[in-house]
């Protein structure tokens, strides 16, 4: 059994080698499709041992994500981006849910208070009901299989298209978790905050909130033309 790892990146270079770093020993193969980054990440990437992509970004988060998976050819698929990591406790335990026959794992996503600690000590697993679960967590992993594929715009997902051709029980809901890094408390990088999913301030979700509305009204006005 082989992985993938992928991931679309935006102004990412803080997070880029430790990303890679803290996954390269897991995955078999890594891919990294960047969207327009200014900051280094694509001179970063190009000096990794990774497979390194260019894209326009079309204000579509399944478009770039679905590009990225393509470029995978291994069994199974990590989608992740630079900013989050899975904890090295939890890869044996990952990999164990992927002989299960399921076609996806879902697992939950946790910001932290030690904003900026990159060498931090992390608890790998939280005690959480499904329920809870179904509530907070999209498959980041998941088969590499011609019917998964991320839909909408925003808020994408490969879960919807796993349901809908293999039923609620092909995703396995688990509470091992991955970590996501913030850089700083308030986050003050407007350039960045549409790759950003844990924001920190308010000023940070009303930008975020701008982007999204940003979206689907393009996409309104593409379905009334």
């Amino acid at each position: 059994m082989k992985i993938s790892l992928c991931a679309i990146s935006y102004n990412e270079a803080e997070h880029l080698e430790k990303w890679y770093e803290m996954h390269k020993d897991f995955v078999d193969e890594i891919i990294l499709v960047d969207t327009g980054s200014y900051d280094g990440t694509q001179e970063i990437a190009k000096k990794l041992p990774i497979k390194f992509y260019e894209m326009k970004w079309g204000h579509s988060f399944a478009e770039a994500k679905n590009f990225a998976i393509r470029c995978c050819k291994y069994e199974w698929i990590i989608n992740q981006n630079p900013d989050l990591w899975i904890h090295p406790l939890n890869y044996e335990k990952i990999k164990s849910y992927m002989k299960g026959g399921v076609k996806g794992i879902a697992i939950p996503t946790f910001a932290f208070e030690e904003h900026g600690n990159l060498n931090l000590p992390l608890k790998h697993q939280y005690d959480l009901k499904k329920s809870e679960l179904m509530k907070i967590t999209n498959c980041c992993i998941f088969r590499n299989d011609p019917y998964i594929h991320y839909r909408n715009r925003v808020h994408e997902n490969v879960n919807e298209s796993i349901i809908e051709k293999y039923g609620e029980k092909a995703i396995k809901f688990v509470t091992e978790y991955r970590y996501h890094h913030s850089p700083e408390k308030v986050y003050t990088n407007k350039e960045k905050a549409r790759y950003y999913w844990f924001l920190e301030d308010y000023a940070s979700m009303e930008r975020k909130f701008w982007e999204h509305g940003q979206i689907l009204r393009k996409k309104a006005y593409d379905a009334e033309l």
